[in-house]
């Protein structure tokens, strides 16, 4: 599995990604700047929302359009066939795919909070015990958006993966809002869809406490532990389908 998991960093990190996000955090430093000009007292809540957005957004982005080419270039290009002929078992080779780009996503993360949090401090802004919750939250979010993507590169092809993932993360962030709505106009069907999705679906929003930052807004952090922990159990579970499927799954036909 070792081999497997340097193998997947090495093939990202060749991509140069790191140098793009280092560029962008160079903009978003002026990005900040340039709010801070023009936000008239309210600065320390709009560095909040655009340091968290900026930082879900680029690695939702990262995972998108990178991590998707680990199984599904591999597959077409049929180099994934010199991976089966190894004394690997294919569990070992997608959870090494999985810790790969994980470990990626783990120091392109770092980087890019490491830069927010030090215009955080030119500014004078407070690094509250919320904000770095909310950066877990965004963290956990990215990497099950990452195992949802895992499990589309083995079940789907390639030209449905990115839109696939993309409905994933809005359901996920949505589905116990459409309950709630289902629920208080009463319509049978509505909540019957809406339920398919909360068990279906990860519940994203469970996590996403980035709105309460540089607010009053109390957060239960046991009910966010909770959330936690059922987004890692979530990950687990699709982590286990997706092993399941690829064991078995023919490529011969992608």
């Amino acid at each position: 599995m070792l081999p497997i998991l340097k193998n997947s960093f090495h093939q990202v990190f060749r991509a140069h990604f790191l140098l793009l996000i280092v560029s962008i955090n160079a903009a978003l430093i002026l990005l900040l700047l340039l709010l801070n000009a023009l936000s008239l007292g309210e600065s320390q809540r709009i560095f909040y929302d655009v340091g968290l957005s900026f930082l879900e957004i680029s690695h939702i982005c990262l995972v998108l359009f990178l991590g998707h080419e680990i199984i599904s270039k591999e597959a077409e290009q049929r180099t994934l066939y010199l991976l089966f002929v190894r004394p690997i078992s294919r569990y070992n080779i997608i959870l090494g795919k999985f810790l790969g780009f994980s470990s990626i996503l783990v120091i392109s993360f770092f980087v890019q909070l490491l830069f927010i949090i030090c215009s955080f401090l030119i500014f004078n802004l407070p690094i509250s015990e919320k904000f770095l919750m909310a950066s877990v939250g965004v963290f956990l979010t990215v990497e099950v958006l990452f195992g949802v993507l895992l499990f589309f590169c083995v079940v789907l092809p390639r030209s449905l993966i990115i839109f696939a993932t993309l409905a994933v993360y809005i359901i996920g962030h949505s589905s116990y809002s459409l309950l709630e709505y289902a629920l208080a106009s009463h319509n049978g069907i509505l909540e019957y869809i809406a339920k398919v999705f909360v068990v279906i679906f990860p519940n994203l929003n469970a996590i996403n406490i980035k709105n309460t930052v540089g607010t009053p807004i109390i957060v239960d952090f046991g009910v966010f532990g909770i959330g936690m922990l059922g987004i890692l159990a979530y990950l687990l579970a699709i982590g286990i389908v997706t092993g399941f499927i690829f064991s078995r799954r023919s490529f011969d036909n992608v």
